[in-house]
């Protein structure tokens, strides 16, 4: 395998890096640059940099050996409108992504349905999100307007931080359908939209709300056209989408959440034997909910969440019919590490049979279990050591199931 420079320089610098200074309480690698992170901040300007690094190897089961990697170099800027021009509440948000990597959707090299990673996609360069914010009436109403990441907005996982694989890490795979099914736009492939949220009480973490957004799908493709992110245009068809949800503060946190996504267009119907053949529209209906289960020390620091997650697409027009997700994450397992994490995540996929008659193919459910523990070596990085098993890989009942080791670190710039 060839190995490119990224990552020889982030599996010897980072953790170098890391280990020299351990004892420096800095959150970043570069630290304050003598006052001047600091001072921006305090002007109104916030930036952050941080690189992530993915990498995998199948122990068994996947039809080609090897390891590889994916990485990304994401760099997130904040402005705030009240000090530049008096906005009150209202900031503009800007990021961009670098990505490199050894095979871009690793799924597809260990043939499986499920992203391993959440950061695998295509290599390039890019300006991501673009957009104006503003919160008014204390912070219970609240807009966002731009190039925006709208699945992360509307059915994101939540207790995820422990996680690599896509389904436990960011949405379920029902949810991002591209080309196949509802196709709200996606990091790094913002595009354009808007969201409106309204809460009950001005401290989200004990409020009910009420979400709405409109997106457009660009053809059904977030990443057509527009290599670089610079393309602003309009292509449409429209995807709508709405959430409801409850949270409540601790010692028992907790949160409850429904949530629909609705895309306008037409679909070839799976159902029907002439390929010709098309239905009006596509969706997807979520639920979900999660509390704290236990604490593991008078602080609520160390505590142990659980959650679970259903979401369902009809099978006439849609790869996955149903999916099924439940977590358990404990934040400081260990009294000496409190800022550890240790996650355990199962997931099971019911894929559409009419979609497996039309295209021959031998699937039902596909199952995922993931155990990933996540420690910092210093505050500006960690590493992440875990392992992956798919069971009935691609929803097939007689391959073997795929086993894979997996490694993320994470420096925070």
């Amino acid at each position: 395998m060839k190995i490119n420079y990224h990552f020889i320089w982030t599996l010897t610098f980072a953790p170098l890096s890391a280990l020299l200074f351990a004892n420096d309480a800095s959150e970043n690698l570069l630290g304050d640059f003598g006052g001047l992170r600091t001072s921006l901040a305090e002007g109104g300007f916030g930036i952050k940099a941080k690189h992530i690094l993915d990498a995998y190897d199948d122990i068994s089961g996947a039809p080609k050996n090897g390891a590889l990697y994916f990485g990304r170099l994401q760099v997130d800027a904040t402005l705030d409108l009240n000090q530049y021009l008096g906005i009150s509440g209202a900031t503009i948000a800007i990021g961009g992504i670098h990505q490199y990597g050894h095979h871009f959707y690793n799924r597809r090299t260990f043939d499986v349905l499920t992203n391993p990673s959440t950061i695998e996609s295509r290599q390039f360069t890019r300006l991501t999100n673009l957009s104006l914010n503003q919160v008014l009436m204390d912070g219970m109403l609240g807009y966002k307007i731009g190039k925006i990441d709208g699945v992360a907005e509307f059915g994101l996982q939540e207790y995820n931080t422990a996680f690599m694989n896509l389904e436990l890490n960011y949405v379920p795979r029902i949810i991002l359908q591209p080309s196949t099914g509802t196709n709200l736009p996606f990091h790094p492939g913002e595009k354009w939209g808007a969201v409106v949220k309204y809460q009950t009480g001005i401290d989200p973490n004990n409020t009910s709300y009420l979400k709405i957004g409109f997106f457009d799908t660009n053809n059904y493709d977030v990443y057509e056209d527009d290599p670089n992110g610079l393309t602003f245009d309009y292509s449409g068809p429209l995807a709508y989408a709405l959430e409801l949800g409850i949270r409540r503060p601790g010692p028992a946190t907790s949160y409850a959440k429904i949530g629909a996504h609705w895309n306008e267009g037409s679909y070839p119907d799976l159902s029907s034997a002439t390929r010709s053949n098309q239905v009006n529209n596509n969706f997807v209906v979520y639920a979900g909910a999660g509390k704290t289960i236990a604490q593991f020390s008078k602080t609520q620091a160390r505590h142990l969440d659980g959650s679970v997650m259903w979401s369902y697409a009809p099978k006439n027009r849609n790869l996955y019919h149903q999916q099924f997700i439940a977590l358990l994450r404990a934040v400081g397992p260990f009294a000496n590490r409190p800022m550890d994490e240790l996650g355990i995540g199962v997931v099971v996929s019911f894929l559409s049979d009419h979609y497996a008659r039309r295209n021959s193919l031998n699937m039902n459910e596909e199952y995922i279990f993931e155990l990933s523990y996540k420690t910092k070596l210093s505050p500006y990085f960690s590493i992440q050591p875990g392992f992956q098993a798919i069971r009935h890989p691609k929803g097939d009942k007689n391959r073997d199931t795929v086993y894979l080791a997996t490694l993320r670190t994470v420096i925070t710039f």
